[in-house]
């Protein structure tokens, strides 16, 4: 196979993981600079992280809270919280658990598209050489 065709192919798959749909125009391809484009992937790959994981604990606690409320009232004992009045308490773990996962998948797309710009970089290097 000719390293324009795996060229190709490797940008095809990068269009295809870019959720803006609006990676860069065909023309401007030709003459981009791999490492800087794969130095910023790498921030924003590093900064969805932190925050996913953020994300993530507070899911966690929420889901413990719910769960001991829910436990307390299944077993009436004592002055337990009415689960009808923790509404809220439910509604921000199910946020929560919902923005954690579509941050994953955000995660894995973007670790896809850093590879992908690696190996376009070594493809680029070598067609040079």
């Amino acid at each position: 196979m000719r390293t324009s065709d795996i060229r190709k192919d490797l940008i095809g798959q990068l269009k295809e993981l870019n959720m803006e749909k609006a990676f860069l125009p065909d023309t401007a391809l030709h003459n981009i600079n791999w490492a800087s484009l794969k130095i910023e992937s790498q921030q924003n790959l590093d900064k969805l992280k932190s925050s996913s994981k953020i994300y993530q604990i507070l899911a966690y606690i929420l889901l413990t809270i719910t769960g001991v409320i829910s436990f307390l009232k299944v077993l009436d004992l004592g002055n337990t919280p009415d689960l009808n009045k923790a509404a809220l308490l439910i509604l921000l773990t199910v946020t929560n658990a919902l923005v954690a996962y579509r941050q994953r998948i955000k995660i894995e797309r973007l670790e896809k598209q850093f590879l992908l710009i690696g190996m376009l970089e070594k493809v680029d290097s070598e067609s040079r050489v």
